[in-house]
């Protein structure tokens, strides 16, 4: 946890990264969350079941799996002296994102989103159509190693994604929703699903496309990234 000076009670900002989220993304997000807590939010870091040092297998992961684990850290983090359950917001990134919805949904808990790089499906027709041959091999054989992750996972991270859907929920989604996306997200988190998730979701929100962004973000984007977050926990959370 990332703790803001002072007594508190303090808003909190949960962070929830994406799949096998690693490397340069991590220190990223390590930079958010330590802006956000010299700016007065109690921010929770955490892992995914079998992503990182948090215990289970990658292999067995699902997204329902990943939605308990938020779940959980909200419960943990809303007991902390410090943090005021009663502002509750949540950042999430990719899956993260979808996760965030999924928690919103089911819990009158959070106050604001942040969702980057939003993924309202992980598994769209556009990218059902390229990874065809890889998910008819994931069926066939159980389990595969998922392109550009370099990790073992079970089909059935497949068949458990393929029934979550933001869309299916949007009446559910109740709070601010700022959604920041890069332009060039064509296939992880394809732009055109998200501006189309963006279309349905009522007021507040705001959509922030930034022109060089993929899935990916270089230095300048995460700082756009970072204060365009804050200032919407700011507004709508804290």
């Amino acid at each position: 946890m990332h703790l803001p000076e002072g007594k508190g009670p303090f808003p909190v900002i949960i962070m929830n990264n994406g799949l096998a989220g690693r490397g340069k993304e991590a220190e990223e997000r390590i930079g958010h969350a330590d802006y956000f807590a010299q700016n007065g939010f109690l921010t929770a870091r955490y892992n995914f079941c079998g992503h990182g040092k948090s215990q289970g297998k990658f292999t067995e992961f699902t997204v329902g799996q990943a939605i308990d684990d938020c779940q959980s850290v909200i419960n943990l983090v809303s007991n902390h002296h410090l943090a005021d359950a009663d502002r509750i917001n949540i950042w999430g990134a990719s899956l993260g994102s979808l996760v965030a919805c999924y928690i919103v949904a089911e819990t009158k808990q959070v106050k604001s989103l942040v969702l980057v790089s939003t993924a309202p499906s992980l598994f769209p027709p556009a990218r059902e159509k390229q990874l065809q041959k890889i998910i008819n091999l994931w069926r066939k054989q159980g389990w595969i190693v998922l392109p550009g992750y370099e990790k073992k996972m079970n089909f059935s991270f497949y068949q458990d994604a393929r029934k979550r859907n933001a869309f299916n929920i949007i009446e559910k989604i109740n709070c601010p929703v700022l959604l920041i996306h890069g332009k060039n997200d064509l296939v992880e988190a394809p732009l055109e699903q998200a501006k189309d998730f963006y279309q349905v979701l009522r007021e507040p929100k705001q959509m922030i496309v930034l022109p060089q962004g993929g899935h990916k973000y270089n230095k300048i984007d995460n700082l756009k990234i970072r204060e365009a977050s804050y200032q919407w926990f700011a507004d709508y959370g804290a």
